[in-house]
């Protein structure tokens, strides 16, 4: 059987002669699935011709000659090949997945030749109609591309169908404000952000999650910071996947102060007691302490936690007088004065006595 190659859209001319005597019928039938279909005839001659030639026309076509009636024909037949172009036939809608999800693709294409089929994104290629991925990952979103193609005569031929694969994650932290020192007054800036898909949203709370701020966004503003804003701030970054937060930790540092009600007050002492005197403070970083005696000379003290304290021994007058607690750190200082004063005894009283001598004159005798 002869096999004729043609392109789609060109034209198919073959003539089929036979010859009698006598002359017999020329018949031309398509031959699809068993069943015949007429196409031409003619006495002697019958030439098939169909013009611009599509790829329904491909198949088998049988030439029959009879001149005989209730006789069965003399044949031969001839194949017809119809090459045309790729044409994707089925393709996957865009994908929505979760990351760790299969993703799987279908793509099905008509031609001939039979189209090759290629799955392409960036560098990555995988060959053939199906495509899978067992585990997507992040960056397995984006666009992959299914190209259809064969060759015929003396060109390649292809085509593009495009689907979007979408994966959603759960967020990640990838930036954030690291731990913050800052002093009182001045003003906090705090920021965190976020990968994830669908794009994530944000919550800030404070101290292990039991205050919510009154916060959107990925920022966190305090104009004027005082030392109750101190604590443990966590930003957190959620969407339907799924949640992540950072702890970001701020230390507010504040001049001393001195507690005048749970220190020492004025006190007097008799010569040679000893009198305890302390002061109270409060301060970050923790307040250096430094006790001066009335001649601003500095003196040993006993510290612990926020109470300092030292011991006065009036043993001379020189132990008397302004007694100074001052507390520093590096925001500032703080001081407070605490009098000692000298408890003494009394004078040996001293009498006077009045002698009368007469009524115009007195006499005093001590």
């Amino acid at each position: 059987m002869t096999t004729y190659h043609i392109i789609e859209g060109q034209y198919l001319k073959i003539n089929c002669t036979a010859i009698g005597p006598p002359t017999p019928n020329i018949t031309w039938v398509y031959i699809t699935d068993g069943s015949v279909d007429i196409m031409r005839q003619g006495s002697g001659s019958a030439v098939l011709h169909i013009d611009n030639i599509k790829r329904y026309h491909a198949g088998v076509y049988e030439c029959q000659a009879k001149n005989i009636p209730n006789e069965d024909p003399t044949t031969t037949r001839t194949s017809v090949t119809v090459y045309y172009p790729p044409e994707i036939t089925h393709l996957s809608n865009d994908k929505i997945i979760d990351e760790g999800s299969l993703i799987e693709l279908n793509c099905l294409a008509s031609g001939y030749p039979l189209p090759n089929i290629i799955w392409s994104k960036g560098s990555f290629l995988q060959y053939g109609s199906n495509l899978r991925i067992p585990r997507a990952i992040r960056s397995d979103a984006g666009n992959f591309t299914c190209t259809a193609n064969n060759s015929f005569g003396t060109s390649e031929h292809l085509v593009k169908a495009h689907i979007y694969v979408t994966v959603r994650y759960k967020p990640s932290i990838v930036q954030w404000t690291k731990d913050q020192i800052v002093n009182e007054t001045d003003p906090l800036h705090l920021t965190c952000k976020a990968d994830g898909n669908p794009t994530p949203n944000f919550t800030w709370t404070k101290s292990q999650g039991s205050m919510t701020l009154n916060t959107t966004g990925n920022e966190y503003r305090i104009h004027s910071v005082n030392r109750s804003d101190a604590g443990t701030y966590t930003c957190t970054a959620h969407n339907e996947i799924g949640s992540a937060g950072k702890k970001i930790n701020v230390v507010v540092q504040y001049k001393p102060s001195i507690f005048k009600h749970l220190s020492s007050t004025d006190l007097s002492s008799w010569s040679g007691r000893q009198a305890i005197i302390k002061c109270t403070f409060d301060g970050l970083p923790t307040p250096v302490i430094t006790w001066y005696k009335p001649n601003d000379r500095q003196t040993g003290a006993k510290t612990i936690a926020n109470s300092s304290q030292i011991m006065v021994i009036t043993t001379n007058d020189a132990n008397y007088g302004s007694y100074k607690c001052k507390a520093t750190n590096i925001a500032g200082s703080a001081e407070q004065a605490i009098i000692v004063t000298q408890l003494r005894k009394p004078t040996i009283p001293k009498l006077m006595v009045v002698l009368y001598t007469s009524k115009d004159c007195q006499y005093y005798r001590g």
